[in-house]
């Protein structure tokens, strides 16, 4: 018995809406911590991190949330949350 042209079609529609819904998590879903930033130097360290989709990473492009920058220098601590920049391409998000 061989397939017929319909169930073949439906697996097509299938397997296309797998793949766009996979590329949409990959591109738009924020869900890796990451660190933009790290740096110490006599006593005083810095660090910015956020959270991006899974393409950030890999293409330097994707969505950035909840960006942090924070500092300490001697028991003494400073952050600044900075307003979610949303989709960034490039280093300089």
């Amino acid at each position: 018995m061989q397939p017929s042209a319909n169930s073949s079609k439906s697996h097509m529609g299938r397997n296309v809406a797998i793949v766009v819904v996979l590329l949409a998590f990959f591109f738009l879903v924020p869900v890796f911590p990451y660190t933009f930033a790290s740096a110490s130097f006599l006593g005083v360290s810095a660090q910015a991190t956020g959270s991006v989709s899974l393409s950030y990473p890999v293409f330097h492009c994707g969505m950035v949330v909840n960006v942090q920058a924070s500092a300490s220098f001697q028991g003494f601590s400073a952050s600044q949350s900075k307003t979610n920049p949303g989709w960034v391409c490039g280093r300089n998000g």
